[in-house]
């Protein structure tokens, strides 16, 4: 999770935190700072900053050797992104299934269980057509 501070009040703040702390609590802040890897972000920049370095990451400087299969599941979620995003350019005959599937390929964080998957999608994108829901699981898998 990353934690910034604002420049202004020096408050810290979650990344789901910082829009509603711009606009009312601190409306002068121009720049954050992460906590974790100490970079400065101007304006929006830091929107770009959602993932940042471990504390053991940080702490042991030079000495630092990462766990081996530490970023498996960043690893498969990778692939399953890879995998809607082939997805799309794939399926041409479809108009809606096509659009659908390019804004699915813009999120961060696509379930790759189908139920969860399916519930994603009723929730984010506000679709409650289940036989395009299907179709576009069944495109992807």
């Amino acid at each position: 999770m990353v934690v910034f501070a604002c420049s202004v009040c020096g408050d810290s703040l979650k990344l789901s935190q910082v829009e509603k702390h711009c606009q009312t609590t601190c409306r002068n802040c121009l720049m954050l700072s992460c906590i974790d890897c100490g970079k400065e972000f101007w304006g929006q920049d830091y929107a770009q900053h959602n993932k940042c370095i471990s504390e053991e990451e940080k702490y042991s400087g030079k000495n630092f050797k990462p766990r081996p299969g530490a970023k498996k599941g960043e690893q498969k979620h990778e692939l399953w992104t890879q995998q809607v995003q082939q997805a799309a350019l794939k399926c041409k005959a479809n108009k809606k299934l096509t659009d659908l599937l390019t804004k699915i390929s813009n999120y961060p964080n696509i379930p790759r269980k189908k139920a969860k998957f399916l519930n994603f999608l009723k929730n984010s994108l506000r679709l409650f057509d289940t036989n395009l829901l299907d179709q576009a699981w069944d495109a992807i898998v």
